[in-house]
């Protein structure tokens, strides 16, 4: 029989397959024909019960989701620890990752020579940690790290920065402020927090590397800008966190017109508090403003679920009603073209592979708060999208129509985050408070998840905030590390993975909504409850509001001065905030023509016309001074071409990158794998094989004079369980001359770890194959070779591993003198 993983999936597959075939409807009608002679015969006298909202009915049903996780006594455990103990009881970055005295390391001849040896031929080649470059915090350089290394790599420096000078291309950091980093623990945590302290007052702005240069290990000290500490609960009550803030948002500012793909640009604005910021935001925001909507409802999911978050925002902090139009029609495309499990995929309708929870998610706080904005909903639609995502509350999130995970500490593209916040938005916040307590936990993995993961570090810290201040503290001091290294020395944010989002808008607004929590400006980071979203308590008050709507501000600020000049009048609190909402209105028009003044003089026009007429749209009147400075500007005056005024792109060095003319080398197996040759003497490995947890064998077994005592003699590839691991010596001998060798190939079957070839040690590796660098060469020598590895098994299932190398050698040809270097 077959099951289904929710019960919309019978409905699905009822109204597609039984109901085409004519057998599901007649029944159908059949029961409801009886249901309808049921309730006449109950009589005739009984009153039709009110109609229940299908919305409130809902959320009543999803109120308690998992609400047992959470019960603070056990009849089993007694009582169970709270959040400050949970909190407590989770890796402390901060202290951990401490500096300790002294700063640098006074390496000694044997250290020196030990550490020349060890990276004499070693290839950084493999998988990196990010897809894109790293900035080393304010320094200015750009960095790489490899997914098995526990070093850094710099990759390029800014000139002009701290790190000029100080710092060179292929410099490998070993370590940070006397503390060197540990093999194959990822160097970024440890760098981070040294980069943070490094710019305290402890440090005085003094940064140590350790690192080899050309094979010499040294001390580097790069001087940096001293800021405050953070705060134990940063970004509240943190003047950091303030300055940092601070510095994005003039970022930000200057470079208005390389926003990109901009999903965060305007909330980050609005979120700022800043009157500059408001008039930039309302900019962006009436470009999806029209004065016709079509009336297909068909579109982009993702495109309607961030328009619809970002002019609900902009509605509650400003009302202006220029914008309801454009909500009400992302309303209508997002419940119009939603699943009928209540989802979203990519397009409305939804089509292609069903639901995409991460835009689905999001589609669900936009509609949250268009419910807010008091919109007219289509009321069984959201009810069915509040029930298909509940099922996720307090767990993580799967990427579609599946069953949720509830993996400790695993990042799910901030999906977790995003609910949290649509439940406290439709009134839940004993369930929000619930999911945002298993949010805080999701710090382990910020660059997880499908496709974009950078939505983790956008959603999931504004979620957490909700969640009680000790675990919110955990997040936030566990990521401390990603948001100093993401710093970069023009004052923004810089996302380690890349992806769609460019920096410095993208990825700057996407990273900095975070340090925006403690201003409380919009709803995503904490706002209270907008004027805009409270019905009028009176007559007089109804009328006050929809004025206000209709931009009639001369009547408006006669009802509520005369309202508000009778202390005896009920409801004052509300008639406040309705007049502090038309003075932050006319305070922002006057700075938005003062900017537009400014901008006249400097010959920006385009902006200058951008200003005035987006701020004629949102008064709803053409005041003199605007018709005045618009008569200053062309009808259609040209864009410019703005130059950035942060740093371009660096190009990085090229990790185990093939030869550049492929065609000029001919490969050829130089030790060919061992179940391919197991029949022959290079089938032979020796292999250790640990008999308990952490045992490994005794010595360098790695050596080519090592006696491989208690070692065993196998043929072929080597079977091997989940997260097991084993070591293995095979002999290689070289055939023809080594000068011909150009390059060497590590072909690795299944399996990961590192490699080692006569005592040296050429590479950690992972499954694949990838080119050796050139020291690689230095490392072999004619005769006998002995190949050393350490591998293991990083899959979830059974594999069989299995070494082996090629060499490139270059060719000639006998009318040609030399090697061909010229094709």
């Amino acid at each position: 029989m077959r099951r289904f993983r929710n019960p919309h999936s019978w409905i699905d597959w009822t109204g597609n397959r039984a109901a085409r075939r004519g057998i599901l409807w007649p029944l159908l009608l059949s029961a409801g024909l009886a249901g309808l002679w049921c309730e006449a015969s109950r009589g005739q006298s009984a009153a039709p019960a009110a109609p229940e909202d299908p919305v409130i009915a809902a959320l009543n049903e999803v109120r308690d989701t998992r609400a047992d996780l959470f019960v603070p006594h056990s009849s089993v455990l007694g009582d169970l620890p709270g959040p400050a103990e949970l909190a407590a009881a989770q890796p402390q970055f901060r202290e951990l990752f401490a500096a300790k005295s002294p700063y640098s390391i006074a390496f000694t001849a044997e250290q020196k020579e030990r550490l020349a040896h060890r990276y004499k031929h070693y290839s950084f080649a493999g998988n990196p940690r990010s897809a894109s470059l790293t900035s080393l915090g304010v320094t200015g350089a750009y960095i790489q790290a490899l997914d098995t290394r526990g070093e850094l790599f710099v990759v390029a420096v800014v000139p002009g920065t701290p790190a000029d000078g100080k710092l060179r291309v292929d410099d490998l950091i070993i370590g940070a402020n006397g503390r060197l980093f540990r093999d194959r623990r990822d160097p970024r945590i440890p760098m981070g927090h040294a980069l943070y302290e490094s710019t305290t007052e402890k440090l005085g702005g003094k940064l140590t590397l350790q690192l080899l240069r050309a094979g010499e290990a040294m001390n580097v000290i790069i001087d940096l800008p001293v800021l405050p500490p953070y705060a134990d609960n940063w970004p509240y009550d943190c003047q950091r966190s303030k300055l940092i803030a601070d510095g994005m948002l003039r970022l930000v500012l200057d470079n208005e017109s390389s926003g990109g793909r901009g999903l965060w640009q305007a909330l980050f604005l609005m979120a700022s508090g800043d009157d500059a910021a408001l008039d930039l935001a309302r900019r962006i925001i009436y470009r999806s403003v029209k004065d016709e909507y079509p009336r297909e409802k068909v579109g982009r999911s993702w495109g309607c679920a961030y328009n619809l978050v970002n002019l609900t925002e902009y509605y509650l902090l400003t009302g202006d009603s220029k914008v309801l139009g454009a909500i009400d029609h992302n309303r209508a495309v997002l419940q119009a073209g939603q699943s009928r499990a209540g989802g979203w995929g990519h397009g409305c309708p939804c089509g292609g592979y069903g639901e995409v929870n991460c835009v689905g998610l999001v589609a669900l706080n936009g509609l949250a708060l268009a419910r807010e904005c008091g919109l007219k909903m289509d009321k069984r639609a959201l009810a069915q999208s509040i029930r298909y995502h509940a099922r996720f509350i307090g767990a993580g999130v799967p990427y579609g129509d599946h069953n949720s995970g509830l993996r400790a500490g695993a990042s799910n593209n901030g999906k977790a985050g995003m609910g949290t916040l649509a439940y406290k938005f439709f009134g839940l916040p004993d369930t929000a408070e619930r999911w945002a307590r298993a949010v805080a936990y999701m710090y382990l993995q910020p660059e997880a998840g499908h496709a974009e993961a950078i939505f983790n570090l956008a959603w999931d810290p504004l979620a957490a905030a909700i969640a009680p201040r000790e675990e919110f503290a955990v997040h936030m001091n566990n990521l401390l590390w990603y948001y100093e290294l993401a710093r970069t020395h023009e004052g923004g944010l810089r996302f380690f993975r890349g992806g769609h989002f460019g920096y410095p808008v993208g990825q700057t607004t996407a990273l900095g909504l975070a340090y925006m929590l403690p201003r409380k400006k919009i709803y995503l980071t904490g706002a209270p409850k907008s004027v805009f979203a409270m019905t009028p308590p009176n007559a007089t008050l109804a009328d006050a509001a929809m004025h206000y709507r209709r931009k009639n501000w001369a009547s408006l600020k006669a009802v509520l001065t005369k309202y508000l000049s009778d202390e005896s009048n009920e409801h004052l609190d509300y008639a406040r905030k309705l007049m502090d909402a038309h003075e932050r209105m006319e305070a922002n028009a006057a700075v938005t023509i003062k900017l537009a003044e400014a901008n006249i003089r400097k010959g920006e026009l385009y902006t200058a016309r951008g200003q005035l007429i987006t701020l004629g749209h949102a008064l709803s009147q053409r005041r003199p001074r605007i018709t005045e400075l618009l008569a200053k500007t062309p009808s259609q005056p040209r864009r410019p071409r703005q130059k950035p005024t942060f740093t371009v792109e660096p190009k990085a060095t090229v990790f185990a990158v093939a030869p550049e003319k492929p065609a000029l080398y001919e490969w050829q197996t130089l030790l060919p794998l061992a179940e391919a040759s197991k029949r022959t003497p290079e089938g032979k490995c020796l292999v250790y094989r640990p008999r308990k947890p952490g045992d490994k064998p005794a010595g360098a077994w790695f050596d080519a004079d090592y006696k491989p005592t208690g070692w065993e003699q196998v043929r072929g590839q080597q079977t091997l369980r989940p997260g097991r691991q084993l070591w293995i010596r095979r002999a290689l001998k070289p055939y023809g001359s080594l000068k011909a060798f150009e390059q060497l190939m590590l072909m690795a079957k299944d399996c990961q770890g590192e490699l080692y070839l006569n005592g040296y040690k050429l590479a950690d590796f992972t499954a694949g194959e990838f080119y050796l660098g050139s020291g690689a060469l230095t490392a072999l020598k004619a005769g006998d070779n002995v190949l050393s590895a350490r591998i293991e098994n990083p899959q979830d299932r059974t594999v069989a591993a299995d070494l082996g190398l090629k060499n490139a050698t270059i060719l000639r040809f006998p009318e040609l003198k030399g090697p061909i270097l010229g094709l």
